[in-house]
């Protein structure tokens, strides 16, 4: 957030690498709630709808919605941040 309030969305996307002779990509940001540009959840409906379309989708995570796999409709985010990490320590046990 600058000093004349434009916020920006962050959407970062990893090289594939490989994982047990599969390659994985992983897809992460953050979109503002509110702009007069658009509307965030229909951004967010976009992605997903072409990840799941386009891609095998093995995991999807977002804060306050149904679609998340683990934790679906989690509104506080200190909840939703320990499961996030809980989830990346079990994906690392054994490697």
């Amino acid at each position: 957030e600058a000093e004349d309030k434009r916020m920006a969305a962050k959407i970062k996307i990893s090289r594939p690498y490989p994982d047990d002779n599969r390659k994985f990509m992983r897809v992460w940001g953050w979109i503002p709630m509110q702009s007069d540009a658009y509307k965030r959840e229909k951004v967010v409906d976009v992605i997903y709808q072409h990840l799941t379309t386009q891609y095998t989708l093995h995991d999807w995570r977002e804060m306050n919605s149904a679609r998340d796999k683990v934790t679906p409709n989690e509104n506080n985010a200190q909840s939703f941040l320990r499961s996030l990490l809980n989830a990346e320590e079990s994906s690392n046990i054994g490697k």
